[in-house]
C-alpha cells in the first residue's frame, strides 16, 4: 500500500491517476490531453511512463480470472473479520466504515484463490488506515495467523514506537503523531538503517545529516572523506588523480574514472565507443545514392530524378569544409545511346587517396588504376582500399567507410557513412536530411531548373559538344501507349504486391521505378530487350539494398 498526503495549496494543480484534487470526483479520468477517460482501464493506460526495453499492459483483456462460485464464498467468509461487529476491527468502523475494504479483499481473495498472504494484505492495510486516522484496533496477530517476522533484537507491537526509538533520535528527539503497528527494538538497542544496534553502535549526526555506523562519505568537491564508527565522526583531507572527475553517480558523491568520451568531440552524426583504452568516434547510420540506366538518380537523401544529359558530371565529393574527412570524389562520364534516345553512364572516376580507379562500361572483372589496367580482385594503399568482383558486381570498399557498387553496365551504388553528413555535393545532393536543397549548384545557391543545375555539375574541361538535356526531342508517352506498359506484361510488374518484386518494396520504394521504367519503354517503343535491362536494374538495386528477389519474373516477361 502507498499513500500520499497533499496540503490544500496543491487543489487544482494536480494531475495523474490520484486525479486532479479539484473536490469533483466526476472527471477524475482526466487524461493527459484534458479529455476524459470512458473506463479505468482506459485511463490508466493514458498515464502510462514509457521506459526503454519495458513493455506494459494495462488490463487483462480476455485473461481476467473468473474464479469459481466455491472460491468467491470461501473468500467472502475470510473477509468478513473486517465487517465483525465483535472483531478486532469493530472500534474503527465509525472512523473508517470497512465496506469498501471488505470488496477489494473478498475480489483479490477470489481471483488469486484464497492466498492468506493476501488477506492478511489487506487486513494490515485496513489496520494502517485505522492508526493512522486516530482509531485504535485489537490485537489480531497471532503465531498462527498473519505473523509479522521481526527483526533480530525487536519484537512486534500493536502500537510499535517505531519514531524515538531510533539512533538519529537519540540526538534528536523525534516522536510519532500516531500509533502504527510494527517492530520495536527491545531495550538497549535502536533501529538504525532497518537493524536494531546497542546504542554504542549508533551512527552519528554532522551538519545535521545523520549517518549509520560504518557509512564512509565524500563531502563537498571531493577534497574530504569522512567515516562514521560507533557514533564518532572523523574526516580526513583526499584529492581527485587527473583522470578522475568529482561527481554524483548513483546517489554518491566520489572520485569517478572520467569517461573518455568526454574528451572526445565527434562529429554531428558520430558516436563515441570505447574498446579498452581504445577510444574512437563511429558513424550512426549510413546513405546510400544510385544511378541506374538510362540515369536515374537517387540522391544521399533519398530524392528521386531522372536527367538525360551526354557529359562528364561530379556525381559526389567531399566539399572539404571538414579537413579531417578522407577526401574523395566520383565523377561519371555518360553517352549517348541508340541514336539520341537516351543516355548511359560510360565511365565511373573514383579519386581517393591520391588513386584514381575508372570503370569502364562493359568491362567487367577489370578497371583501370592510375592509367593502368587490372584485373580483380586488387588491394591498394597498404589495404585501405580493396576492390573485389562477386557474380556480376564489383565492389570498392574503404577503410573509411565509402562503399561503392557497380556491375560495368546499368547500375552504379554509393553508400557512405554518416560521418560526411553535411560534407558533400555533387548530383548526389548535400547530404544533410534536407531533400529540398539536393539541387545546389557549387557555390550552395539552391537552383529548380534540372537541366541548368546538372549542367553546373559538369567538368569545364568536358566535350565541348555535352548536351544537358534531349533539347526539345524527348519522347512523350501517348495515353495509350502509357496504359499499355503499366500492364503487368510490361513495367506493371514492379508494383505487383505479390509480384516478384514485392519483398523489395519496403526497401527501395517502387513508385518513382516505375515511372522510370515507363520513360524507357517509351523513348525505346516498348522493346522488350530494353524492359529487361530496366527490371534487371531494379533487381541489382533491390538486391545491393538486402532483399531477396525471386526469378519468376524472368520467365514472365521473356527475358
Amino acid at each position: 500500500m502507498v499513500r500520499v498526503e497533499m496540503p490544500s495549496s496543491y487543489k487544482g494543480v494536480l494531475l495523474g491517476l490520484c486525479g486532479n484534487y479539484n473536490d469533483n470526483p466526476a472527471d477524475d479520468f482526466a487524461l493527459p490531453n484534458g479529455t476524459e477517460a470512458l473506463s479505468a482501464e482506459d485511463f490508466a493506460k493514458g498515464w502510462v511512463v514509457a521506459q526503454e526495453g519495458v513493455k506494459c499492459q494495462t488490463g487483462c483483456g480476455s485473461q481476467c480470472p473468473t474464479p469459481p462460485p466455491d472460491k468467491q464464498e470461501e473468500s467472502k467468509k475470510l473477509c468478513e473479520i473486517l465487517k465483525d461487529i465483535k472483531g478486532p476491527f469493530s472500534k474503527c468502523h465509525t472512523t473508517v466504515p470497512p465496506q469498501e475494504y471488505f470488496n477489494k479483499c473478498e475480489k483479490d481473495l477470489s481471483d488469486q484463490g484464497g492466498s492468506k498472504d493476501v488477506l492478511c494484505q489487506h487486513l494490515q492495510n485496513y489496520v494502517a488506515v485505522c492508526q493512522e486516522s486516530g482509531a485504535s484496533v485489537d490485537s489480531w496477530r497471532n503465531e498462527t495467523f498473519c505473523p509479522m517476522k521481526c527483526p533480530k533484537d525487536s519484537q512486534y507491537e500493536l502500537c510499535a514506537d517505531t519514531c524515538s526509538t531510533t539512533c538519529a533520535s537519540l540526538t534528536t528527539p523525534q516522536k510519532c503523531s500516531h500509533c502504527q503497528e510494527g517492530c520495536e527494538c527491545v531495550d538497549g538497542f535502536a533501529f538504525d538503517a532497518g537493524t536494531c544496534k546497542p546504542f554504542g553502535k549508533c551512527g552519528c549526526v554532522a551538519d545535521g545529516q545523520y549517518y549509520k555506523s560504518g557509512e564512509a562519505v565524500v563531502r563537498e568537491d571531493c577534497t574530504e572523506k569522512c567515516t562514521c564508527v560507533d557514533g564518532v565522526f572523523s574526516c580526513e583531507q583526499t584529492q581527485c588523480t587527473a583522470e578522475q572527475v568529482c561527481d554524483i553517480r548513483g546517489g554518491v558523491r566520489n572520485c569517478y574514472q572520467l569517461d573518455p568520451c568526454e574528451a572526445k568531440k565527434c562529429r554531428e552524426k558520430e558516436r563515441c565507443v570505447t574498446n579498452g583504452t581504445n577510444v574512437q568516434c563511429v558513424a550512426e547510420s549510413k546513405a546510400t545514392c544510385w544511378v541506374m540506366g538510362d540515369p536515374h538518380y537517387r540522391s544521399f537523401d533519398g530524392k528521386l530524378f531522372s536527367f538525360q544529359g551526354k557529359c562528364i558530371y561530379t556525381l559526389a565529393q567531399t566539399t572539404g569544409l571538414d579537413d579531417t574527412l578522407t577526401p574523395f570524389s566520383i565523377v561519371t562520364e555518360t553517352e549517348m545511346e541508340n541514336l539520341h534516345r537516351g543516355s548511359y553512364v560510360k565511365t565511373v572516376t573514383i579519386s581517393i587517396e591520391g588513386v584514381k580507379i575508372v570503370v569502364v562500361y562493359q568491362d567487367p572483372g577489370t578497371v583501370v588504376v592510375n592509367g593502368s589496367i587490372v584485373k580483380l580482385p586488387l588491394t591498394l594503399k597498404s589495404g585501405k582500399i580493396r576492390i573485389t568482383q562477386k557474380s556480376y558486381q564489383g565492389f570498392i570498399n574503404t577503410d573509411f567507410g565509402v562503399d561503392i557498387v557497380f556491375d560495368w553496365g546499368e547500375v552504379l551504388q554509393v553508400t557512405v557513412p554518416s560521418s560526411y553528413h553535411n560534407n558533400l555535393e555533387g548530383m548526389c545532393g548535400t547530404y544533410n536530411g534536407d531533400q529540398a536543397d539536393d539541387f545546389s549548384m557549387p557555390d550552395s545557391t539552391p537552383l529548380t531548373n534540372l537541366t541548368k543545375w546538372a549542367e553546373a555539375w559538369s567538368l569545364p574541361e568536358s566535350n565541348s559538344t555535352c548536351w544537358h538535356s534531349c533539347q526539345g526531342q524527348c519522347p512523350v508517352c501517348t495515353a495509350e501507349d502509357e496504359a499499355l506498359y503499366k500492364e503487368t506484361d510490361y513495367c506493371g510488374e514492379i508494383e505487383e504486391k505479390n509480384g516478384a518484386f514485392s519483398t523489395c518494396h519496403a526497401k527501395v520504394l517502387p513508385g518513382k521505378l516505375l515511372d522510370d521504367c515507363l520513360y524507357n519503354m517509351c523513348i525505346h517503343d516498348g522493346d522488350k530487350g530494353m524492359l529487361c535491362r530496366v527490371m534487371t536494374n531494379y533487381a541489382k538495386i533491390c538486391q545491393m539494398n538486402g532483399a531477396e528477389i525471386s526469378k519468376q519474373w524472368l520467365k514472365k516477361l521473356g527475358c
